[in-house]
């Protein structure tokens, strides 16, 4: 697919601004047969930013144009052959020069929207490989950009709408292409210009600027302008000399102000002068370089009453330094009364600018009521995002092949959301937002008026709203690899940001302390999250065949992260959900411990050792424990225990019973070890011979040696390995357990 005939196309970024494993995966996939599979990843953050209660999207036309101009050169198709393994198939290098975005398909919310955690800011689909690649550039390109222009959007809700935003931070910024990425976006937030150029050329943003400290003390005073005539604003009349002029009103003005004539800065009045014959009709000065009270006030005052005997209005000055609120209001204070004096009314409201480190404490000072300042310019405060510098954006596949696909893990708020979904924005009759619902794409939209059951996320419990207006939130940019609708221009969605913004309460604006706005999921989506949350991690499934337990009763086990941390193992019911009631095992494999760590659905198990030890950290005692060799309490059993052991509780006779307090046993070097459930359970029918033994017949056992079994590397023959994974409850790549592999 040909790129974009535009300046920003390939410049929003190259293929290769990515990570080295996004090429390594790529690879895993050609190999396996899965570059062309469909799948889909979301692009979203877990936490709004900077403790606030919302985000603005932005990025989505850096993204899109990244997207349509995506396309390997031969000379990165090089540089990749140089860095993966130098045996990888010429085929994949192939394939890699032919790969566009041609079966892509971006769905988003548009730029300037608001934006809430796990919202989607971006739906990815297409093949496996491609969509895969564009990961870290999708990420750089939307993480940085939604962080600026919400920064930027709480800075505009401190100064208010009267005041002029001006981003200075370039020189602040983290390289150049953040400095462009930060003057464009926080125009998008809210910002009314920049003082970056480029972003004036390939952006628009509007530029702005004055004069910096260096021109004013480049000048002595003792210099002599080569023609220091200017003509009067209206073109009419004869030229005067300015420099002159400006030392007749210097004189005038000092009297005024009670100081000595000599004591304004020379060389400061030079620039002055120097700056009004080459801007005369945007005349500012910056009046801090010396003392603003004795020098730079009256200066700028001799030079803008000069340009106005011809006609001329200077534009304003600046502060950068000191006291800001002070010295802006000592300020308009002398601008009011020299513009009674000399009967120069315009001069009493000239813009008085303020600069130097402002951040939002100080910006909320210096736009108080009565601060006299009407213009902030902020750089390091805005570029850098000092109070949080990453949104923390992610991109997970929630798809492959048409099935969903979730990430499970031990860290709640690192869970997905599965299956490709449908983000609605639910408003009530005043037009104020209610909530975001997430479903499943298959279900039907909300409809307004009608009573909506969902689960807010973070809760445990549903709740009912009845939606007065319903908005889809994710638009349709992208299909195929070709454009659905032009892009808003950066002016658009800067307007679009300040109505989106306007919506929020002012319990979710509020910049501290806000109240968090909800995200639910529907019914159809939280049972889906259920189910696949149900699902074990490492299955072992009893085979029927094999006797042990029933068939569709499974175990979960949670391998250890590194030997010996603990492991954990849940017996799941026929598709239930989690029980409180967990088996232990020990990482020896001498034998299986029971307890409880205090967490009824994350137990800790804990090594068991030789002759017995005790259950896991804050372990319960036992229910119940029957079987010879057992004890009760969670104690290993000794050695010398037959490999199976029965059910207790009414009418459960030896080897199939219903169970109140079950007890397993597994085999271990001395012998085999009973295992006794923590909880009583609900009456559940165990079968298969030996019951629910994990002895010589349980759990589709390998043994070592003979047709189908596994090599053990010590050579022992009494060595056991269940399938999918080890005895010790150790990943199926380890040594055997017990062992250390030779």
């Amino acid at each position: 697919m040909a790129a974009e005939q535009d300046p920003e196309g390939r410049a929003a970024a190259r293929p290769l601004l990515t990570d080295l494993y996004q090429a390594t995966m790529a690879l895993g996939y050609w190999r396996a047969g899965r570059a062309q599979e469909a799948a889909e990843f979301e692009l979203f953050f877990r936490r709004c930013p900077f403790g606030g209660a919302f985000a603005l999207a932005a990025g989505l036309r850096d993204c899109v144009r990244f997207v349509r101009a995506f396309r390997l050169t031969d000379a990165d198709v090089q540089f990749l052959a140089s860095v993966l393994p130098p045996d990888t198939d010429p085929a994949f290098f192939q394939h890699l020069r032919a790969l566009d975005c041609s079966g892509v398909t971006v769905r988003a919310l548009p730029e300037g929207s608001l934006a809430f955690p796990s919202v989607p800011l971006l739906q990815v689909s297409g093949p496996l490989l491609v969509v895969q690649l564009l990961e870290t550039p999708l990420l750089c390109l939307v993480g940085y950009a939604s962080l600026i222009a919400t920064n930027a959007a709480r800075l505009r809700l401190i100064a208010g709408p009267e005041k002029r935003l001006l981003e200075l931070g370039l020189r602040r910024a983290q390289g150049p292409d953040g400095g462009l990425t930060a003057s464009t976006y926080s125009y998008l937030g809210g910002f009314d210009g920049s003082s970056n150029m480029l972003a004036g050329q390939l952006r628009g943003v509007p530029v702005a600027g004055t004069l910096a400290h260096s021109f004013i003390t480049s000048f002595s005073g003792t210099e002599v302008p080569p023609d220091p005539m200017l003509a009067p604003a209206a073109g009419q009349g004869p030229r005067v000399d300015l420099a002159a002029c400006v030392e007749t009103w210097l004189e005038r003005v000092c009297g005024h102000l009670g100081l000595g004539v000599q004591e304004p800065h020379r060389g400061e009045r030079a620039a002055f002068v120097a700056y009004a014959l080459a801007f005369p009709r945007a005349f500012q000065g910056l009046l801090d370089t010396y003392s603003v009270q004795r020098s730079g006030l009256p200066n700028f005052l001799a030079v803008a009453l000069a340009l106005e005997e011809l006609g001329y209005q200077a534009v304003g000055v600046r502060l950068d330094s000191g006291d800001l609120l002070q010295q802006a209001q000592e300020t308009r204070g002398v601008f009011r009364t020299v513009a009674d004096q000399f009967r120069v009314p315009w001069l009493e409201s000239i813009p008085i600018a303020v600069s130097n480190n402002i951040d939002e404490q100080e910006l909320a000072r210096l736009s108080q009521k009565g601060s006299e300042v009407n213009v902030i310019g902020i750089g390091t405060s805005v570029v850098t995002c000092p109070r949080q510098p990453s949104l923390g954006c992610v991109y997970k596949l929630v798809s492959v092949g048409g099935q969903p696909r979730m990430k499970l893990t031990e860290d709640p708020e690192k869970q997905t959301l599965p299956g490709s979904k449908a983000a609605f924005r639910l408003l009530g009759s005043d037009g104020a937002l209610l909530l975001d619902v997430l479903q499943l794409a298959e279900e039907p939209p909300p409809q307004a008026g009608q009573e909506l059951r969902v689960w807010p996320r973070g809760t445990q419990e549903s709740c009912t709203v009845r939606p007065v207006h319903v908005e889809p939130l994710l638009r349709l940019w992208v299909q195929q690899g070709q454009l659905c609708e032009p892009l808003p221009s950066l002016a658009e969605s800067r307007a679009f940001a300040q109505q989106s913004l306007s919506r929020l309460s002012p319990a979710h604006r509020r910049l501290e302390q806000p109240a968090l706005y909800q995200v639910a999921l529907s019914e159809k989506l939280r049972a889906l999250v259920d189910r696949l949350s149900a699902e074990p991690a490492t299955h072992w499934t009893p085979r029927a065949s094999h006797g042990g337990l029933e068939s569709g009763i499974s175990m979960r086990v949670h391998p250890p992260r590194e030997d010996p941390s603990p492991a954990r193992a849940e017996f799941l019911g026929r598709g239930g959900p989690r029980r409180p009631g967990v088996v232990h095992g020990c990482l020896s494999g001498r034998g299986w411990l029971c307890g409880n760590a205090g967490d009824s659905t994350h137990p800790v198990l804990s090594p068991g050792g030789p002759g017995g030890a005790a259950g896991g950290p804050g372990a319960r005692p036992c229910a119940r424990a029957a079987g010879t060799g057992a004890q009760p309490g969670g104690v290993e059993a000794p050695a010398g225990g037959p490999a199976g052991a029965e059910h207790t509780g009414p009418g459960a006779p030896s080897g199939r019973g219903v169970s109140t307090a079950a007890t397993l046993t597994a085999p271990g070097p001395g012998g085999s070890r009973a295992l006794a459930w923590p909880e009583p359970e609900p009456a559940r029918e165990w079968a298969g011979a030996g019951a629910a033994a994990l002895g010589a017949k349980g759990l589709s056992q390998i043994p070592a040696g003979g047709t189908g079994g596994h090599s053990c590397p010590r050579g022992d023959a009494g060595c056991v390995r269940l399938r999918g994974c080890h005895m010790g409850l150790l990943p199926a790549s380890s040594p055997c357990a017990g062992h250390t592999a030779t």
